[in-house]
């Protein structure tokens, strides 16, 4: 090979070797984090306040009667950049034990009926894992039992992500 064709390719071989490595970057790593205050919400989902929570807002269903056939009451649509399995969370609080089941689904999946582990303190939840396409989807969110409330909601790509334990 010249000087004058190395002078050439090395740099040429460089740049590309530095694109390809930001594309693998840019392309992995992809987490959000959303406030459910931020969602749509229907008139029976309301704004609640709590130092505790994230923002120091949640949202839940005050009043009204328990369900096992959830409609949504809070959206988000969310844009993902691949084709790729994605692991939902949610934040959730539950002041009892007889309020405390939420549903939570992704699109027209199936609703997963959740609860926190404990009462009386805000737990991330894994809700499910789903396999999407790029681009937009829509996050729904109901009660399950009346004053069960929603914090946050966590999308990830990655399995190990875990969400954040307070707000960044």
């Amino acid at each position: 090979m010249t000087k004058k064709l190395r002078r050439v390719l090395i740099p040429f071989i460089t740049l590309l070797t530095v694109a390809v490595l930001q594309s693998v970057v840019f392309a992995s790593g992809f987490s959000l984090l959303i406030e459910a205050e931020d969602m749509t919400l229907a008139p029976e989902m309301v704004i609640g306040t709590d130092e505790k929570a994230f923002g120091g807002k949640y949202i839940h269903v005050p009043v009204g009667q328990d369900t096992r056939s959830p409609i949504a009451l809070a959206e988000i649509k969310v844009s993902v950049p691949a084709d790729k399995t994605y692991h939902l969370w949610a934040r959730l609080y539950g002041p009892d034990g007889n309020s405390d089941a939420v549903y939570v689904t992704v699109d027209n999946a199936a609703w997963n009926r959740k609860w926190p582990s404990v009462t009386g303190v805000y737990e991330w939840v894994k809700i499910d894992s789903y396999d999407l396409k790029k681009g937009e989807h829509t996050i729904k969110a109901s009660h399950g039992e009346i004053r069960a409330r929603f914090d946050a909601f966590y999308l990830t790509d990655d399995v190990d992500d875990l969400p954040p334990q307070s707000k960044p």
